[in-house]
């Protein structure tokens, strides 16, 4: 009966390479931290945050989401035109980025309220860039299924920032970790290049033409998802940022270290396994496959995973916290107990929606993302509630999000299965 539920060996070995990419990945940086908190300060800790949260919010439309597309035409010729078109967008965009960032310099710095902050702003638009091309060069790779070269990236992009870090660290040079942090996205796409090539890319094919024709064919993903991309991105930084506002220190780091523990190990599993599964799907939609049966195996094994987190949570997690961090994080782990339902839900619908881009439902996606958004910006208005109250609108607002994505993902689903149904009855 278990047999019946495991997908096959290749799946199964694509996720698994994935997945230690992503912990080893997560890993270096974690043991890399006793030597980066005695070079760096906490103002300069802080300053990597604001860099973070600017560059990763920003790089969601640097491609205008073409990159997602490069897994969709079934021919190489036409997503190589896509990949092109996700390179000339991202360059674009980061000179629009530059070009904003010059203009609007001094009035972004006095918004901010970090001075400090003032030459690191000029930095921003050029990751920007470098994670946008990265992430087309990442879907190339998904695409012909080296999924290796994938996992090798991400140890690389981990490794490089915490090297460069450590180096620049040691060496007293201003803002050393936040410029190491940059030279490990420039250190990937240099080695992503060199994958690029070793993966048998070619560029005959590509031609003004093709990039206009597939500009035409996938317009949805600029027009529709771009903007609720980055909404749908602040939106995950939203719920700290209101604590900050509006409970003391002690409880956002609370709730940092709660979301921490509970949310990374399931964005480890969720990402490695969409990343697969949009491959695969992919592939069957194309000829126009079933993909029914492997929903159903992966969806039971997902189901269980996310049950056993709940549990282990729900009912020790004070006392876990307690034990493994120390009797001053006991409050954290009923944060975590809280939010412990939230947490296995998203993890189990996450790990699906890539099915909703595989199907081409690019706006659904978009009208979810902007729903999301303007529903966790409503916690602003909850604001003075004591925290466990706060914390408890935060699990409701995400559980009924969460479950209409898991309905939309569905409604999908079935539309396809029976598109599938009646063209096998037309060929029998």
């Amino acid at each position: 009966m278990l047999r019946k539920l495991i997908p096959d060996s290749e799946f199964v070995r694509n996720f698994l390479t994935l997945m230690t990419g992503n912990v080893i990945a997560q890993l270096i940086p974690v043991l890399a931290s006793p030597a980066l908190t005695r070079l760096f300060s906490p103002a300069e800790f802080g300053l990597l945050g604001l860099f973070m949260i600017i560059t990763n919010s920003f790089s969601v439309v640097g491609a205008a989401r073409f990159e997602f597309a490069i897994m969709l035409p079934e021919k190489d010729e036409d997503a190589k035109n896509v990949f092109a078109l996700s390179l000339l967008t991202s360059i674009i965009t980061g000179i629009i980025f530059g070009t904003l960032t010059i203009i609007f310099h001094d009035l972004i710095i006095e918004k901010l309220q970090r001075p400090d902050f003032s030459s690191l702003l000029y930095l921003t638009p050029v990751v920007i860039l470098f994670i946008s091309i990265y992430q087309a060069l990442n879907y190339w790779l998904i695409r012909k299924k080296q999924f290796r070269k994938n996992a090798i990236n991400k140890i690389g992009q981990t490794f490089s920032s915490t090297a460069g870090s450590i180096i620049l660290g040691l060496l007293g040079v201003p803002y050393g970790i936040v410029i190491g942090y940059a030279l490990g996205w420039f250190a990937i796409n240099i080695v992503g290049w060199f994958q690029l090539q070793m993966s048998g890319f070619k560029k005959e094919g590509i031609t003004r033409e093709g990039i206009r024709n597939m500009f035409s064919v996938h317009i949805d993903f600029p027009l529709y998802n771009a903007l609720p991309a980055m909404m749908n991105s602040i939106s995950t930084s939203l719920p700290l940022f209101i604590i900050n506002l509006f409970y003391s220190s002690e409880i956002a780091g609370y709730f940092t270290l709660a979301r921490q523990v509970l949310f990374v190990p399931a964005i480890f599993i969720s990402y490695a396994m969409s990343q697969v599964l949009f491959q695969r799907a992919t592939e069957k939609i194309q000829k126009n496959i079933s993909i029914r049966s492997e929903f159903n195996k992966l969806f039971l094994i997902l189901a269980m995973i996310a049950a056993l987190v709940f549990v282990v949570v729900a009912v020790g997690g004070p006392w876990l916290f307690s034990f493994i961090f120390g009797t001053k994080w006991e409050e954290a782990g009923n944060f975590a107990r809280i939010l412990a339902f939230s947490c296995s839900f998203q993890f189990l619908v996450s790990s699906f929606s890539i099915l909703l881009t595989a199907l081409k439902r690019v706006k659904t996606i978009s009208a979810w993302q902007l729903l999301y958004f303007v529903s966790i910006s409503s916690l602003y208005f909850f604001g003075k509630k004591e925290i466990h109250s706060f914390l408890y609108v935060y699990l409701s607002i995400d559980v009924v999000l969460y479950t209409i994505y898991f309905v939309l993902i569905l409604t999908a689903l079935n539309r396809y299965e029976k598109t599938v149904g009646q063209n096998n009855l037309q060929v029998g």
